[in-house]
């Protein structure tokens, strides 16, 4: 009887602990599995659209009205967005005060043809990363994905703007923006849209104050993204920002410009080495945590296997 008792317990000790241990893993590939299946039905839709729209240019009876429709909407959403990215870089994005300005969408895509509000996906493959956009930084769409920042310029791209995405630093065990650090200068992002995929470069990273509204404004005569999250990994003290400028196919000319810029002088150097070194000891702390939640689950499932074991094993010979 006693040897029994020893046997449940070990068994609910082992399984309470690999409940314990597996969470983190079992929404992991749960969130994975549901991005996977939102982005499928998304491109899916954008697709069909596609596919709509041809059929009208063909003339086929069916389907020409129906494509018609489709097309006019989204041609409508994409003069709709150029026009307010125009608007709140003249008016200096006035409404962007506060992080409740955040909150707000813009636009209803649902009106336009656009299920579940996703403008198009973000696509990090340093990160290997891949999310949905959400159009509003309200809490329930941060649980989903990647969120579009009320009052910043909507992804269509163009001179003057600033398209500002943000996701959590890790949720529930669902890395999003976790392993931000990792983005080095030059590496690729892109943004795909019912219209286009936006390629940008990684030009800056930078670590800011929540406040600092600032520092994700439009820039003039540039068509950029920039990417932040919660700083430190695991904390909510700072914000870490990526920016990123629009890409084209290079040109003579621009390599040209590029061999000429001007570098910096020796005073200048000397700075930055100092913040590149205060930055690299952040990210050295932060990749260390990050590695600490990534394995730190997997080792104690293993170490409950093991335990498990031994304790079958005396129960066993006695």
């Amino acid at each position: 009887m006693k040897d029994k008792l020893v046997t449940i317990a070990a068994c609910l000790i082992f399984l309470a602990g690999a409940a314990i241990f597996c969470y983190p893993l079992a929404m992991n590939w749960y969130y994975d599995y549901h991005t996977s299946h939102v982005l499928d039905s998304y491109k899916n839709e954008i697709k069909e659209l596609s596919r709509q729209a041809a059929e009208k240019v063909q003339n086929i009876p069916e389907t020409a009205v129906q494509a018609s429709e489709s097309q006019d909407m989204l041609d409508k959403l994409y003069e709709e967005m150029a026009l307010y990215n125009q608007t709140i870089y003249e008016n200096r994005q006035k409404d962007l005060t506060d992080p409740f300005s955040y909150e707000s969408a813009g636009f209803d895509l649902t009106a336009y043809g656009l299920s579940d509000n996703i403008i198009g996906y973000l696509t990090i493959p340093a990160m290997d990363v891949e999310l949905p956009i959400y159009l509003g930084a309200n809490n329930e769409n941060m649980t989903k994905g990647a969120v579009h920042l009320g009052q910043t310029s909507m992804p269509v791209g163009g001179i003057n703007t600033n398209v500002v995405l943000a996701a959590h630093r890790g949720y529930q065990g669902i890395p999003m923006f976790r392993e931000i650090e990792k983005l080095k200068i030059q590496d690729p992002v892109t943004i795909t849209t019912p219209w286009d995929t936006l390629t940008y470069q990684v030009t800056k990273t930078e670590i800011i104050f929540p406040d600092e509204i600032n520092k994700i404004l439009i820039q003039p005569d540039k068509d950029m993204l920039t990417l932040f999250t919660c700083h430190p990994y695991r904390e909510n003290s700072h914000r870490y920002v990526v920016y990123c400028e629009r890409t084209f196919p290079a040109t003579e000319a621009s390599k040209t410009e590029t061999a000429k810029e001007p570098s910096p002088e020796p005073d200048s150097t000397l700075q930055n080495q100092e913040a590149t070194d205060s930055e690299d000891s952040a990210y050295s702390s932060s990749m260390q945590q990050i590695l600490i939640d990534k394995y730190v689950p997997i080792a104690g499932i293993v170490f409950l296997v093991i335990l498990f074991i031994i304790c079958m094993s005396g129960l066993r010979k006695k």
